[in-house]
């Protein structure tokens, strides 16, 4: 299994070169995760889970009610963590690049890490050393929302609202500006 993680991760392979490769850990991996719908419901409940925890976080929540979030944030990181890294090896480094959806997942992974090692859950011991700094980096766990943009990929519907909304905002924007205008026009007069 390390081989064939160093040729996938060193080599950057394909898909193609997954099918043709006679390692069966790269085609075992390419059809758990690639092919697998399980594996992306399993990932879209998590999504839709994890969309409902960061909606529950609130200034002076309760202690158990952050630490059950601290948990289930913590597990959820990981299992995101856990999937981005399955793909990698699953579909070789230049096909998931290749995919702006998983570049995407990709950056929102990164930002993950770095908002759980700058402001680790109370479960890990390693906190209590920076129990002194007041800083809260759990801000960063809102990038997690976007990732409900991934259901997208999947509902052609959900793909088609998007489109139009995306059209739509150069319009309101510019609606906003006018809107400013007359605002300022009579707020001095």
């Amino acid at each position: 299994p390390v081989a064939c993680v160093q040729k996938t991760f060193l080599c950057c392979g394909t898909r193609e070169s997954h099918k043709e490769s006679k390692n069966c850990c790269l085609k075992n991996m390419y059809t758990l995760v690639a092919l697998s719908w399980m594996f992306e419901l399993f990932i879209l409940i998590c999504i839709i889970i994890n969309f409902v925890v960061v909606c529950l976080d609130f200034y002076r929540a309760p202690i158990y009610l952050e630490t059950v979030l601290d948990h289930v944030n913590l597990v959820l990181a990981a299992i995101f963590f856990v999937e981005m890294v399955l793909k990698m090896i699953g579909l070789g480094l230049r096909d998931y690049f290749k995919s702006k959806w998983d570049h995407f997942d990709f950056w929102i992974v990164v930002f993950s890490v770095i908002e759980l090692s700058l402001s680790p859950p109370k479960l890990l011991r390693w906190r209590q050393l920076a129990e002194g700094v007041d800083v809260n980096f759990k801000v960063l766990r809102t990038f997690r929302v976007f990732r409900v943009f991934k259901l997208a990929k999947k509902w052609k519907h959900l793909t088609l609202v998007l489109n139009i909304l995306g059209k739509s905002m150069a319009d309101v924007l510019y609606f906003f500006i006018l809107l400013s205008i007359f605002l300022l026009i009579f707020a001095v007069w």
